[in-house]
């Protein structure tokens, strides 16, 4: 996955997976739809160069997303709401 530079998950996902993109030192952009309500452990981890992520809804609703642990570079990352 490190030639992953943006992923947009589709609208109607509700959950990615643990591990899901762990380690894709490549990804610099993710677009999360308003449906996604859960985000498991690690589905994020080591994704260093992640820096904007484009979501769909207000902050209110990116603050409702059951987030596992280990996804710090999502919640490092500059959360663009609205998107």
């Amino acid at each position: 996955c490190n030639s992953l530079s943006s992923v947009v998950v589709p609208e109607g996902v509700t959950s990615i997976g643990g591990d899901a993109f762990c380690g894709c030192t490549g990804l610099k952009a993710l677009t999360l739809p308003l449906s996604v309500a859960e985000i498991e452990s690690s589905a994020f981890w080591w994704c260093s160069n992640l820096k904007d992520v484009y979501y769909a809804g207000t902050q209110s609703q990116w603050e409702k997303i059951e987030l596992g642990r280990w996804n710090n570079a999502l919640t490092d990352a500059s959360i663009h709401f609205g998107a």
